[in-house]
């Protein structure tokens, strides 16, 4: 973790956020700023920063978005884009579901599975593709079908998950999507 750096990037990420902060008047929009920011310490909090916080933001986030409110701006979601193929692995790890979310909830999803297919860890793409369907729905289904049915077995079955992560289908999404998976259950 970032505290055994030796530097204490934790304590220096509290007053450059608070600084920050004051021009974009928007925590988010600060972390994005900071994750592809110069420092790579300092991307390093930031990214563990929302990644760390993504679990307990993700019900809230989630009702916003339903509710039409925009919690990431497409501001946000280039720059977390962005910095999923400039950070290291493990750092990339704590940003990508924040960064899924950002994507496809500003229907940047051409961006998104850009940088998702260029990376170079195989992990960052399972993971990512398998929440991109949480959030774009059936708008992103023609990218998930086409790895479900690729040659990379681990990636397809992240992304085959993608659909299980949807919650509650509507009625159209069930019309499109049950009879797809069910192929996959001998059905």
């Amino acid at each position: 973790s970032i505290e055994k750096c030796g530097a204490d990037e934790a304590k220096k990420f509290t007053p450059i956020y608070e600084e920050v902060s004051k021009t974009s008047g928007d925590a988010v929009d600060t972390i994005s700023q900071l994750v592809v920011g110069p420092d790579l310490k300092l991307a390093a909090v930031a990214a563990r920063q929302i990644g760390g916080s993504w679990t307990v933001m993700t019900d809230g986030v989630e009702q916003a978005t339903k509710r039409g409110e925009k919690f990431f701006s497409r501001g946000s979601a280039k720059r977390f884009i962005k910095a999923l193929n400039q950070l290291p692995e493990g750092v990339a790890r704590d940003l990508v579901k924040a960064a899924v979310f950002a994507a496809t909830t500003n229907a940047m999803d051409v961006a998104l599975f850009a940088a998702l297919d260029a990376h170079p860890f195989p992990i960052i793409r399972q993971e990512g593709y398998q929440e991109v369907m949480r959030y774009g729905r059936l708008r992103v289904w023609p990218k998930v079908k086409t790895l479900v049915a690729g040659s990379d077995k681990e990636l397809a079955a992240k992304a085959l998950t993608g659909a299980n992560n949807m919650g509650t289908y509507s009625p159209a999404e069930k019309e499109v999507l049950c009879p797809w998976l069910k192929t996959f259950l001998g059905l």
